[in-house]
């Protein structure tokens, strides 16, 4: 049926290719959508460029949490010295000296790496429930640097006796197998290239935030 010459269009020129636009884009999405949804999630939800993502948690009240833990736990997780990595190297030499050297094994340090691993895992958790105590009780943000360098503190004063604990269990290891160097000793040595840099923008931005 051809248009009546009278007739004025519903939809201009410009408004059909604008139209047309959108339903292939939306084609596009939809088969973007269907063939790479882990990405298409991650472009929607996050921001940022491949350098870091970043993104907004559930609400101001876990933001806060998650703020609070970062600083509280960050010599732990991320500092020069991080205890979570050098304890992951202690089980490691561990389960090295059972698995290759049996005949000098001795089942005691097995036990004595679980529990220096439970004594740090018991630790953090009190320090998370010492936050999130403090988040629910006071919905403003006052005073969270004085329960940041408290809880702080408390895992420093942990986080010395294990890594003390460790290094002595890595040196008795060391001299019973009589060779090699047990990675509790290693340190950021092993660390990539990637992490030490995450390490310098990491302590800029304590001091940025302090």
């Amino acid at each position: 049926m051809r248009r009546r010459p009278d007739r004025k269009p519903i939809l201009t020129r410009v408004d059909r290719l604008v139209l047309r636009t959108l339903i292939v884009n939306l084609i596009f999405a939809i088969g973007l959508a269907w063939q790479k949804p882990v990405t298409v999630y991650q472009a929607l939800s996050v921001r940022g460029d491949w350098m870091q993502w970043d993104y907004d948690l559930g609400s101001p009240e876990v933001e806060r949490v998650f703020e609070l833990a970062m600083r509280a736990f960050a010599e732990r997780n991320f500092g020069n010295d991080a205890l979570a990595n050098r304890i992951m190297g202690t089980r490691f030499d561990i389960e090295v000296a059972r698995h290759f050297h049996p005949e000098v094994f001795d089942p005691g340090w097995l036990e004595e790496g679980k529990q220096l691993s439970r004594i740090l895992g018991l630790d953090s958790v009190q320090g998370m429930r010492r936050i999130l105590e403090r988040v629910r009780q006071h919905p403003e943000a006052k005073d969270d640097d004085a329960l940041v360098a408290e809880v702080a503190a408390t895992l420093r004063a942990t986080e010395d006796t294990i890594r003390g604990r460790a290094i002595d269990l890595a040196s008795r290891l060391q001299r019973r197998i009589g060779q090699g160097a047990p990675l509790t000793d290693l340190g950021d040595r092993v660390a990539t290239p990637l992490q030490r840099a995450r390490e310098t923008n990491f302590a800029a931005s304590m001091e940025v935030a302090s």
